[in-house]
């Protein structure tokens, strides 16, 4: 385990004939150890453009997340869409950051095999 991270968020969430959609946003904290497994720069491997850097604890940006799903009698689908943005975050001077937003889109599929008896409301 390399640290950890923390995220808070508000959502909001729409049903409509099964279908679900919702939108979430909020920023995200790590500590030292997590934010250093992936923007530290170890002296040893230190360039001319690209120098030693230590990461500290702290705000490591905010994300944006749009879902939209339906659960059918065997089968999930869903479609996704995030943004994730760095401005502000502790570790913004590592010489590793070359974008500081990033923009995800995604499709979610899946066979369910066996459901529970308590079914779900929605």
């Amino acid at each position: 385990m390399h640290g950890y991270r923390w995220s808070a968020y508000l959502q909001l969430r729409y049903f409509n004939t099964g279908w679900e959609s919702a939108i979430s946003v909020g920023p995200t904290w790590a500590n030292e150890d997590y934010n250093n497994y992936f923007y530290k720069v170890a002296l040893q491997y230190a360039t001319a453009s690209r120098p030693s850097y230590n990461a500290r604890a702290g705000y490591s940006g905010s994300r944006i997340t749009l879902t939209f799903s339906k659960c059918f009698t065997k089968v999930f689908f869903g479609l996704f869409a995030r943004y994730d943005n760095l401005n502000g975050a502790t570790f913004i001077d590592s010489p590793l950051i070359k974008q500081k937003d990033s923009f995800t889109v995604g499709v979610i599929l899946s066979w369910l095999f066996k459901r529970s008896k308590i079914q779900n409301q929605y």
